[in-house]
């Protein structure tokens, strides 16, 4: 009889063991696949972070090279035409096209066309015009362009807009008018007590001298 019990008991160990092996394998996987989450977020993160300084560097980069892209935009579109053949002139405009090439290489974009609809975040209204048949704001003209590198905008484009007139605006014109007329009816009001004063001390004169 004491045989059966011996084995009993072996089986049981041998069972209590399995089971401690299967509960430590899988604490073991739980935590590999912690350290991996954690190390996957660290890896975003990170990428995240390179990100926003290789835009930030670029940016200040382009804060000094966006004024000479204007300038070249300037002298080139004040070529006589009699010029636009000279060496000097195709020379600076070979110049041009490769800083704007540089810009897109950068990841550069332009900001600012005619057609486009008005977005603040985006353009800057120097200008603004109204039209009785539009439906929205709208850029008109660009007086200077902008500039922005991936989701951060450099320098907004200042534009000119057109749009519906907007409401209120003839009330706030009427009210005005009306606030400056008042006080012209109240002098012209005072003015004519003063003469119908005037006018009766004058009789009480006559009378009296009659």
């Amino acid at each position: 009889m004491a045989e059966p019990e011996r084995r009993t008991g072996e089986d049981g160990a041998s069972e209590a063991a399995a089971s401690d092996a299967s509960g430590g394998g899988d604490e073991s996987l739980d935590l590999l696949q912690r350290e991996r989450a954690d190390f996957l977020n660290y890896k975003r993160r990170v990428e995240r972070e390179r990100t926003h300084d290789r835009e930030l560097a670029q940016s200040d980069l382009l804060r000094y090279l966006i004024p000479f892209l204007d300038d070249l935009d300037r002298a080139l579109g004040l070529i006589p035409p009699e010029l636009e053949a000279h060496p000097w002139v195709r020379g600076t405009a070979l110049g041009r096209g490769r800083l704007q090439s540089a810009f897109e290489e950068m990841g550069v974009e332009r900001v600012g066309a005619e057609g486009e609809p008005f977005d603040p975040a985006r353009h800057e209204a120097l200008f603004f015009d109204t039209d009785p048949g539009a439906t929205d704001q709208r850029v008109t003209s660009v007086v200077r362009p902008g500039y922005r590198v991936g989701n951060r905008l450099v320098r907004p484009a200042q534009v000119g807009v057109v749009g519906p007139a907007q409401e209120g605006t003839g009330q706030q014109q009427t009210s005005g008018h009306e606030r400056e007329s008042a006080p012209a009816g109240e002098d012209r009001e005072r003015h004519g007590a003063a003469r119908s004063s005037d006018a009766a001390h004058a009789a009480r004169d006559t009378r009296a001298g009659g």
